[in-house]
Parts: structure tokens; C-alpha cells; sequence
């Protein structure tokens, strides 16, 4: 949460393959140290250096996919890539069978091999990833002319990036923190973090409570992971097939909330069926992050502007993690309904705040078309206005 913020800024200074690639060989180095760490002290400085270096990984992604594809392109490249976090979920339940192999315990073998491809895959980057379209080798002159035009000329709107992307503007920061719009974004995606969350808290006890062997155990805790990750590309898919991200955000807001209204009101004798609420609350509440995400990067212009705003919603958002825990406490086990109930209620608030920020910006844009000549030439003059320029839209 802390260190959101400033990585972001380092992205911004660096470039983002050499800020990815040395993120990901020192986040990789850190994990295989965690799985050496003989005490409480040694795990805390590992924890903490393994979260400086990974917290701007996730937006700097985001980030630069925007740089290299057209807003309604974003959104299924950031719902793939954030596919891959849900299946990790499932995959995380294979890897904590292998115990006692070498002498080493399951959650040495963990931290092992999730660290251990990072490294190689940071070394790669950095030798082949490029940073900007405007600096790639494979691209000739004109053929780079054609693809830049093509990124600057999104809806037939001129994009309006008025300055080189390693300059960082301060007229830009103040932009972003003086849009009303950054906070609804803010608190939403706070919101769906949370619940996404709590699924480490609650699903396992859940398994558990299906009195299963050790082995159905973990095979059934891949299931809501698994269908997490396919929705996240079907609604991934949809949203930039038809261009639109409220109705999606609002369906699988819905459809999580149907989930945990099952997780509410069932008996604990209807384990199946548990179950089952888990998996729709799941694939619904994990579906919704990207299109949010999504969301924001294609309605926010400017390069400082699109990095800090990315850079603050996923800091507020870390607060999600810090809240998850604390409503699922063991008294309430296994049910966890007073959890569940606190849920539910922050998927209504979330699904009423995309709503109303969805009436706001559609308000804006009936605003800005009727706009006079002489208002339009007047907001236009603004300096590095970015997504504040008249002849923007916001993408609803």
C-alpha cells in the first residue's frame, strides 16, 4: 500500500521494462529467501521487502498495456492478465501436496517454486521486452508512423499525450487529484478487493467442513479458482467486444452477490450447495476487478495523469487485504454468516457507487456536446488538460 505510490514513480523515471524486469528478479530472489526463514523477525523484513518490490508490478502492467493498445483493446489484455491471478488461487492448492520432499515442507516448496521461474522470466524481459511503440527495433520507420497514429487516434479523438512519457508533469499530478471521478474509482475497486479477499479466508474452512481426505480437499479448492479465471476472460471478452463497463461491473456484482446471499441463508447441512455459493460468489466477485481497472485507464489522458491515478486507486485499494481478515474471525467458523452478511453489504454499496459514477459521467458527456463554441475553446486552452479536454468522451 505504501509503496504503490512510489514505484509507480520509478516506473515513470525508468521506463517500464527496465522497471518490470528488475522488479521481477528481485521479487523472484525474495520469495526463494522466504522459503529459508527460520524466524518470525527474518519472515517480517522478508514480507515487507517482498511487498516494496511487488507493489507496483500489477499497475505497471496495466499501465503498459495502455501504452501499446487502443482503450477498447485494454480491457481483454488486463481481464487476461488478471485471469492468470484467479488460476494461481487453483494452482496454489497442487503445489501445498508436495511435503516433505527433499527434506524440505510444503510451504517451503511454495515459496521455491513460485520464486524460482520469476527470476529467469525478469532476465528475459529485460533483454526483450520493449518499453514504448516508440522505441521498438522491429518496426520500421513508416510501419511505426502507422501503429502510433493509429494508438493517438483512438474513436476518432485525438489523444492528447502533450509531453515526452519520461517527463513527469506536476500540472498533471494536480489534474489527478482534483478529478471527482479518481475516488468513485477509488472506492470501488476497494470494494471488489475486499471481497476477492476473503475467499482465503473463508473457502478453505468451507472444504474442510465437507469432511473430505486430504487430497479432495485441495482438488476442491481449485474449482471457484477455475471458473474465477474463466469468467474473467467471458466478461473480459464481452466488455471490450461491446465496449461498455458498467452493465458488465453491475451483472457480476449480481451475480457475487447471489452467491453470498446462498452463503447467508443455507444450513450448514447443505454443504454441496455451500459450496456451490462459494464458486458463483467467487467467479463474480473476480471478474468484476479488471473491467474496473479497465475502466480507468481508458477515461483517464496523460501520461503522469494515467500512472498516478492507476498508482492511488490500487494503494487505497491494498486496504482490501487489511479489512478481509478481519470478518472472518475464527468465533464465527465455519459458517462465517456475519462475514458473509458484511459482504454482501459492501458488494450493494459497490454495485450503487459504479451506478452513480456511471450517471456522472454520462452527465459530462451531455454537458460537453452541448457545449458553445466559445466554452469549448475555453476549456480547451487549459494546459495539458487530459481527459478534462471538451472533446473528450468518457467511455460508460
Amino acid at each position: 500500500m505504501i509503496f504503490e505510490i512510489p514505484n509507480i514513480i520509478l516506473l515513470r523515471i525508468s521506463g517500464p521494462t527496465l522497471y518490470l524486469s528488475i522488479s521481477m528478479i528481485l521479487w523472484g530472489a525474495i520469495t526463494l529467501g522466504t522459503a529459508f526463514v527460520k524466524n518470525s523477525t527474518q519472515l517480517i523484513v522478508v514480507r515487507f521487502l517482498l511487498g516494496m518490490t511487488e507493489a507496483g508490478f500489477f499497475p505497471g502492467i496495466v499501465i503498459y498495456l495502455s501504452f501499446w493498445y487502443r482503450k477498447q483493446e485494454q480491457i481483454f489484455r488486463i481481464a487476461i492478465f488478471f485471469s492468470a491471478a484467479a488460476l494461481a488461487g487453483g494452482i496454489g492448492s497442487i503445489l501445498v501436496r508436495t511435503t516433505s520432499v527433499c527434506g524440505l515442507n510444503d510451504w517451503q516448496w511454495i515459496f521455491l517454486l513460485e520464486g524460482l521461474p520469476i527470476i529467469p522470466l525478469g532476465i528475459t524481459t529485460l533483454l526483450f521486452l520493449d518499453s514504448l511503440p516508440e522505441t521498438v527495433q522491429w518496426l520500421n520507420n513508416i510501419e511505426k508512423s502507422i501503429f502510433l497514429n493509429y494508438l493517438r487516434n483512438d474513436d476518432n479523438i485525438p489523444h492528447i499525450e502533450p509531453m515526452p512519457y519520461k517527463r513527469f508533469s506536476f500540472i498533471q499530478l494536480r489534474h489527478t487529484f482534483t478529478s471527482w471521478y479518481l475516488y468513485f474509482y477509488a472506492l470501488i475497486t476497494t470494494g471488489i478487493l475486499t471481497i476477492i479477499k476473503t475467499f482465503a479466508n473463508f473457502l478453505p474452512s468451507l472444504i474442510q467442513d465437507m469432511d473430505l481426505s486430504k487430497l479432495e480437499y485441495h482438488i476442491l479448492t481449485m474449482p471457484p479458482y477455475i471458473l474465477a479465471f474463466i469468467s474473467c476472460l467471458v466478461v473480459g471478452y464481452s466488455s471490450s467486444r461491446w465496449k461498455e463497463h458498467c452493465v458488465h461491473i453491475v451483472v457480476c456484482l449480481l451475480v457475487a452477490f447471489v452467491g453470498f446471499i446462498l452463503l447467508i441463508t443455507l444450513p450448514q447441512q447443505a454443504k454441496v450447495a455451500l459450496y456451490i455459493g462459494s464458486c458463483v460468489s467467487c467467479s463474480g466477485s473476480f471478474a468484476v476487478f479488471p473491467i474496473i481497472l479497465s475502466w480507468l485507464t481508458n477515461n483517464v489522458n496523460g501520461h503522469t495523469k494515467r500512472a498516478m491515478s492507476i498508482g492511488f486507486v490500487m494503494a487505497l485499494a491494498q486496504i482490501g487485504g487489511i479489512v478481509a481478515p478481519q470478518l472472518y474471525r475464527v468465533s464465527d467458523r465455519p459458517m462465517y454468516r456475519r462475514g458473509h452478511i458484511i459482504s454482501a453489504v459492501i458488494i450493494a454499496i459497490t454495485l450503487i457507487l459504479a451506478l452513480i459514477l456511471r450517471y456522472f459521467l454520462a452527465k459530462e458527456n451531455h454537458r460537453r456536446d452541448n457545449l458553445t463554441n466559445d466554452m469549448y475553446e475555453i476549456e480547451a486552452d487549459i494546459e495539458e488538460p487530459c481527459d478534462q479536454h471538451p472533446g473528450i468522451r468518457y467511455i460508460l
